[in-house]
Order: structure tokens, then sequence, then C-alpha cells
């Protein structure tokens, strides 16, 4: 399915976002997260085990950035930096 096809412009697309602004917002992503993976396995099918192997990778690489940036051994200089004057 191309971006460009009747069938995902008429039937995919409106699909997903009558149905995307009808879920809670918990389920939005989610939801557009599966709506991914099909539209992807309905073009070539072989190629989802890389989209999921990749899309897995990705998510437990953002949890891991994310704890590095909440990490209490980072210090942080004060707003008017430690400039002194000469």
């Amino acid at each position: 399915m191309a971006f460009s096809s009747i069938v995902f412009i008429f039937i995919f697309l409106p699909f997903v976002l009558i149905v995307f602004y009808a879920l809670w917002k918990k389920l939005r992503f989610p939801f557009l997260l599966l709506c991914n993976l099909f539209f992807y396995f309905f073009g070539e099918t072989y190629l989802i085990w890389i989209m999921l192997l990749s899309t897995i990778i990705d998510y437990f690489a953002g949890l891991k950035i994310a704890n590095g940036l909440n990490n209490k051994a980072i210090t942080k200089l004060p707003l008017g930096g430690n400039r002194t004057k000469t």
C-alpha cells in the first residue's frame, strides 16, 4: 500500500483518524503503533521483523536515555554561570 493509493487515502487513513480521535489519550499512541506496523506489513510482509526489532530497540534506548538525564550525579550550573570579573 502506497501513500497515494486509493485504499490508503479513502479507507485506511480515514479509519485511523476516526479511531485515533475516538480513543482515550492513553491508547492513542499504541493504536498508531499497531496501525503503522499493519501499514508496513501490508506493503512488505518480510520487512515487518526489521520494523518490530527496530521499534523494540528504540523504545529501550529511549528509556535508557531518559534514565540518564534524571541521574542525580549530573551537576547543573547555576543560571548566571560561574564567571568572574577581571
